[in-house]
């Protein structure tokens, strides 16, 4: 039984039919020598560069690249000639009416046996290339948005969920943490002739830790309060905040710090929470300054990028930066509690109340030099 196909010989290309495809390919395709002087220059060279082959032959491939890529491409012509291959990488070229074109180009050895005897450029036109993909690149970006858009609203409702929770919990705690709280006060008072120092030791253990329980209950009600409110953009009055919130601090100080603020813009923002961020950073300021004699806490403002960007400085215990990645998070303390009380909320809660306002927060400190906090607000961003 014989088959119906027929089976004919393969003859290797012949060099003039090479010759031949590369005239007439829709692509350009240009070959230069290993001293980078342009050798050949098909019809698909001439119809991209607008330069006929009499004008690029024998002339260096420089005649099509930029100056600013001249090296890049001498280093890329190197690493070719060494018999590396690039396929399909962005660059750009300069046409013969000096106007620049965005390309895409493949470079490979041309061989003579086992010797480079030049480099090969086929050269395509990106803006056709990319056109021709519009579709499948948009519908990618539909399938992509898609995804974002299921994405977020699952992060949304986990973070309502774990919003909702966390004010529960916490709401529900309290109750209790203060129940504990007084009665330790009731022993303590009721029954002191008969307690021993040991058992007098214990309870005020006791106390100080339902203490702390209470502030970490209280800074868990402050966040989720904070996750679950809308902005509400005033104009803010930053030099006057900072002499309130210091006013209302200096009640209660550990020390006698001095203040020092500079003249501060009016912003706009939410005036609770950005009142909260200056609370914070403030408090941070003099706890931590608190065992320094002469404590200062300086406050002032530059302008960058199109950001106000305020810092609060203090000259007390500072940290070391090795630990920075822990400084903005939650319950994360860079100082033992017996070194200086707090819950690890502060600097987290102001890292959250910033970045909604559109901001960013950093710090810089060394060990006993004293830190320095930075936080920016947009310039006019909501007018």
């Amino acid at each position: 039984m014989h088959s119906n196909s027929s089976r004919f010989s393969v003859v290797e290309p012949t060099p003039e039919l090479l010759a031949a495809v590369v005239r007439s390919s829709g692509d350009a395709i240009v070959t230069v020598n290993p001293d980078g002087v342009i050798t050949s220059w098909n019809a698909g060279a001439e119809a991209l560069t607008g330069y006929l082959a009499d004008e690029a032959v024998g002339y260096q491939v420089s005649l099509i690249i930029p100056p600013s890529l001249l090296d890049e491409a001498n280093n890329t012509i190197s690493n070719v000639l060494a018999g590396k291959h690039y396929s399909h990488f962005e660059s750009r070229i300069i046409k013969k009416d000096n106007s620049g074109m965005r390309v895409s180009v493949s470079l490979s050895p041309v061989k003579s046996g086992n010797d480079v005897i030049g480099v090969s450029f086929i050269i395509r036109d990106a803006n056709v290339l990319c056109k021709a993909r519009e579709p499948e690149i948009e519908e990618l970006n539909e399938i992509l948005e898609q995804k974002v858009a299921e994405r977020t609203a699952e992060l949304r409702e986990a973070n309502q969920a774990l919003e909702a929770f966390s004010y529960s919990v916490s709401h529900d705690l309290k109750a209790p943490v203060r129940a504990i709280n007084n009665f330790v006060k009731i022993i303590s008072k009721d029954c002191s002739q008969q307690l021993t120092p040991d058992i007098a030791e214990l309870l005020e253990h006791i106390e100080s830790n339902s203490l702390r329980m209470n502030s970490i209950i209280e800074d868990l009600l402050t966040l989720a309060r904070h996750n679950r409110t809308n902005l509400d953009y005033k104009e803010v009055d930053m030099t006057m905040l900072v002499n309130k919130v210091w006013g209302f601090m200096a009640h209660s100080m550990p020390n006698s710090a001095s203040l020092q603020v500079e003249p501060l813009p009016v912003v706009e923002a939410d005036a609770s929470m950005i009142e909260q961020v200056v609370v914070n950073l403030l408090s941070n300021a003099v706890k931590y300054s608190s065992r320094t004699p002469q404590a200062k806490v300086n406050v002032g403002c530059r302008t960058e990028d199109g950001n106000y960007v305020f810092y609060i400085k203090d000259n007390g215990a500072g940290f070391d930066m090795q630990y920075y990645d822990r400084l903005f998070g939650v319950f994360e303390r860079l100082h033992s509690a017996s070194e200086f009380d707090g819950t690890g909320v502060g600097l987290y809660l102001v890292k959250r109340i910033v970045e909604k306002h559109g901001g960013s927060v950093w710090a810089w400190s060394q060990p006993g030099e004293g830190a320095e906090f930075y936080f920016t607000l947009p310039i006019n961003k909501y007018k």
